[in-house]
């Protein structure tokens, strides 16, 4: 029993069962997987407490004496039991194999993950091409086990699968296998230079150069190579003295030692080659029907021959087109009919993840993308649509997936709005109509026509009032154009109305509009009539008053932009978090206003919101939305403090000193205190938007290159520092959070003020 307890509580039997597996049983709140493998460790430990069957102890005996610990001893076994219980619940639903988890109890001890990478590579270095089931079986062998065991069969899946995602190895088409830094190594690859590409200094390698893409690490003897995506960004002077249309010829060393050098002349074609690139080619795409990459189609011609690139070739791309193959990105096809298929290829792909497990939806969505793309669709077939756009996740994805892509053109624009049409005329009256004008809305707001879709939310309403999804956008609308009252009596019909809105919108509320009639001069003497003027503002609140609901309309567009804004709101509260993983910390991340403000000013959202939405805002919120896109991140003195009303502030980039009206920071700011923050124009004077936080002395200037670089990502990272404890090294070369001692501390300044 020491061995399976160490030291045993108390009070406990552990030659009672149910006490055993007690004390073995995981406590808290653990991984899922930890968890299981916890209840499988007591499967173990009861094998060997009953004696039944004795394998199980003598494995652990024999694991002990070859030096393992008897954690180690008991996590090893466990993943055996564990595979084999996973066989007997998996699709197949297989008995239990005594006999089977018996021999894989004799391949004890398993090889580590690193040392199942580290023979994959060298073998797969040394018999390349290589058969994939052959170099599974040399792996094996090394270790002495048998590829197909369950244990080591799933070891050399997940440790293959990551070789290949990190671009060490390569699966070709015949499944033989490639150890790509060695079969690219010091090949000649070659590139046509354009003008801004000399003009810039950065190369695009989507097709020339994709087969060194895989590489993790490009570096000239300069200085290291910024690869983004596939577009190399080379240091200061790279391409020094060379001209557009100027052919560069281009190697890589195993260990990413990049060399340009300029051809005094294009290298000749070769038949032989381009023939040789088109057989490769037609090879790769036999059997999927779908584009190939450049990269492949060289993979595939060095596998069978090393030495085909020790010379300069033409560019890949010539090749390609000497091929009869169309170049998009990095792919290449030889007819339409292959594009359709990777593009109805990648839509299941991202319908299967937008709906997960719920093929219903799914396969809901797809019909109705389809059927939008037909002629003259059949009235069955439109109100079957209508039933599934009722659904909101269906509707959105339906929506970005028609305008998914670049920009659509006029006549594609016309098409999608013809289909939304059709929904109308098909829908009738009640629900389906409510449905059917709800999509037409969403479809005329990505067609930039704001005051289209207002249209069809008004016919929506009209048709009922009750339904959240219209009532959530034509409040969204109200709002933007300065109807607080109406956007609050629709937000409160609804069963979970947003909260922000609520607050924001309800300190608006009791604004009244003034006797006036819609047709006579307005009262604030523009000499314009009262609904061209200030009828959809709320009297009694001048512009200064509104900054606040101006910058939440900024937000709430934000809001209803998809998955892209999502993304980028998500990105950032990862890197201002600092590990992804951290959920609290993210979520921590995500309740920072500053967050939303780096994406909307850095991220350049803020002004798609002007572009957007600006026709429906009142005039005057329209010229100070305006203002405040010239307006970027600095770093302020304050230079004088009124609390509770105000601060005099310098900006340290221009010498530019501003009055800001403020009532929470002033209150407890201090004169030579810095910040950074955005004062933006209110009409009168200046405001705070945003987030503020406090620069320490000594690292104005760096917060000053990321807030001129508009570098949201890089400020993200800097706040986040600045509420994490500095990181230090012990004289004794241990990492710690506290300083005790002499240290030195790593990581960004602690922040010495107050961030708010």
């Amino acid at each position: 029993m020491k061995f399976l307890f160490g030291s045993v509580p108390a009070g406990i039997d552990v030659d009672d069962r149910s006490e055993r597996e007690a004390l073995l049983a995981p406590a808290g709140e653990e991984d899922p997987t930890e968890r299981v493998l916890g209840q499988v460790r007591a499967i173990v430990a009861n094998q060997i407490a009953d004696d039944d069957p004795p394998e199980t102890w003598l494995t652990a005996q024999r694991l002990l004496a070859l030096g393992q610990s008897r954690e180690k001893v008991l996590r090893q076994i466990a993943m055996v039991m564990s595979a084999q219980l996973a066989a007997a619940a998996g699709p197949e639903t297989r008995p239990y194999d005594a006999d089977e988890y018996l021999r894989a109890l004799a391949e004890l001890p398993l090889p580590q993950a690193e040392e199942i990478r580290n023979a994959f590579v060298a073998l797969a270095r040394a018999h390349q091409p290589v058969d994939s089931d052959a170099l599974d079986r040399l792996v094996a062998e090394k270790f002495d086990c048998r590829p197909d065991g369950p244990i080591m069969g799933r070891l050399l899946d997940v440790v293959s699968d990551q070789l290949v995602t990190d671009g060490t190895l390569e699966f070709l088409v015949d499944d033989r296998v490639v150890h790509l830094p060695d079969l690219t190594s010091n090949m000649v690859l070659t590139h046509r230079l354009i003008a801004e590409e000399v003009e810039t200094g950065s190369i695009d390698g989507a097709v020339d150069l994709a087969p060194f893409a895989r590489h993790s690490e490009l570096r000239l003897e300069e200085g290291e190579i910024l690869a983004f995506g596939r577009r190399w960004g080379l240091p200061a002077g790279g391409l020094t003295d060379l001209t557009e249309g100027r052919v560069i010829a281009v190697t890589v060393s195993e260990d990413g030692l990049v060399k340009i050098s300029p051809l005094d002349a294009p290298p000749a074609g070769d038949p032989a080659l381009v023939e040789r690139f088109r057989r490769a080619y037609d090879l790769l795409v036999e059997e999927p029907e779908v584009p190939a990459l450049a990269e492949e189609i060289v993979y595939e011609l060095l596998a069978d021959d090393r030495t085909l690139f020790d010379r300069p070739q033409p560019p890949l791309a010539d090749l390609c087109r000497e091929a009869g193959l169309e170049v998009r990105g990095s792919m290449v096809a030889h007819e339409d009919r292959l594009w359709e298929n990777q593009r109805e290829i990648q839509l299941w792909y991202r319908a299967w993840d937008e709906f997960e497990d719920d093929k219903e939806s799914s396969d809901a969505a797809l019909f109705v993308l389809a059927l939008a793309r037909q002629a003259g669709p059949g009235w069955a077939d439109l109100k079957r649509a209508l039933n599934s756009l009722a659904d909101e996740q269906i509707a959105g994805f339906v929506v970005d997936e028609l305008f998914f892509g670049e920009m659509l053109d006029e006549d594609q624009v016309a098409s999608v709005q013809e289909f939304a049409s059709a929904l109308i005329r098909a829908a009738g009256e009640g629900m389906p109509k409510v449905v059917a004008h709800w999509f037409a809305a969403l479809i005329a707001e990505r067609a930039e026509e704001p005051l289209v879709a207002d249209a069809h939310l008004q016919v929506a309403l009209t048709a009922r009032r009750d339904w959240p999804p219209v009532l959530e956008r034509a409040a969204w609308y109200a709002s933007d154009r300065g109807d607080a009252a109406g956007a609050l009596g629709l937000l409160r019909r609804m069963p979970d109305p947003p909260h922000h809105a609520l607050a924001t919108l309800g300190e608006f509320e009791g604004s009244a509009q003034p006797d006036i009639g819609r047709n006579e001069p307005c009262w604030c003497g523009s000499g314009r009539k009262f609904k061209n003027c200030h009828l959809s503002q709320p009297q009694g609140y001048p512009l200064p008053e509104r900054v606040g609901w101006l910058y939440f309309k900024a937000v709430w567009y934000l809001e209803h932009q998809g998955q892209d804004a999502l993304d980028e709101v998500l990105y950032l509260a990862e890197v201002r978090a600092g590990d992804r993983e951290d959920t609290a910390s993210v979520t921590k991340a995500l309740e920072d206003p500053l967050l939303m403000d780096l994406v909307l000013t850095e991220r350049a959202w803020f002004e798609d919101f002007v572009d957007a939405r600006g026709i429906l805002l009142p005039e005057d919120e329209l010229l100070l939305a305006q203002s405040w896109t010239l307006v970027d991140r600095t770093v302020y003195e304050v230079e004088k403090v009124r609390p509770r009303i105000g601060l005099t502030v310098r900006d340290l980039a221009t010498g530019e000193k501003l009055d800001v009206r403020e009532r929470t920071f002033s209150a407890k700011a201090q004169k030579g205190w810095m910040i950074c923050a955005r004062a933006v124009p209110d009409g009168e004077t200046n405001q705070f938007v945003g987030g503020i936080f406090s620069v320490q002395p000594g690292t104005e200037e760096q917060v000053l290159d990321m807030c001129m670089d508009g570098d949201g990502e890089a400020l993200a990272a800097w706040v986040g520092a600045l509420e994490r404890p500095p990181r230090v090294i012990t004289p004794e070369g241990e990492v710690s959070t506290s300083v005790t001692g002499h240290a030195h501390v790593l990581g960004e300044p602690a922040n010495p003020g107050t961030k708010e």
